[in-house]
């Protein structure tokens, strides 16, 4: 049996297609040299208690010379660029994707730029579960992503990492996060 998620707009995702699809970004990333880290909720999930989630959000260090090779992976993925944010420079800022095969599959990828994104792809944790194996934002990163973000889901899943991580007995670097 599928297991089925409601996606803004009303649209149902798929939930093993989206893990299925992370398993093949993650795994392309790495065959081809990619430097990432899950973020949003997947990283957010690795850190606290699952909750479902209907997209997937990468941090990806991609460089002018790398983007091209970057772009092919995509599209051998199956993925098509639905919306490209470009503020200055040869490289997007953003990537927003979506699947061929499930046009309700959304992939965004933040293109590591700023010192705060390199630091996320510099401090990634490796993490295996039973379903997936991947780089992820570190609990100070997600904290520092939810925390910009601001969205009343964001703020509940700053709460739940911190007291996932607390009760863990991982204290939380708030010097780091604070930087951000």
């Amino acid at each position: 049996a599928r297991t089925l998620a409601p996606a803004p707009g009303g649209a149902l995702i798929d939930l093993a297609s989206l893990e299925g699809m992370v398993r093949r970004l993650t795994e392309a990333f790495e065959r081809e040299g990619f430097a990432y880290a899950l973020v949003g909720a997947f990283a957010r999930n690795a850190w606290g208690r699952v909750r479902t989630t209907t997209d997937v959000d990468f941090a990806i260090a991609v460089d002018a010379a790398t983007l091209d090779r970057l772009r092919a992976l995509l599209t051998a993925a199956g993925l098509r660029v639905r919306k490209e944010v470009r503020t200055y420079g040869p490289v997007p800022e953003l990537l927003l994707l979506f699947a061929d095969a499930d046009p309700d599959l959304k992939v965004d990828l933040l293109v590591a730029h700023t010192p705060f994104e390199k630091s996320v792809i510099a401090r990634r944790v490796f993490v295996e579960t039973g379903r997936l194996s991947a780089w992820v934002a570190s609990p100070e990163d997600v904290l520092v992503y939810k925390l910009v973000a601001g969205r009343s889901r964001d703020w509940a899943d700053v709460e739940e990492v911190i007291r996932t991580q607390t009760a863990a007995g991982r204290p939380i670097d708030w010097d780091y996060v604070r930087r951000f």
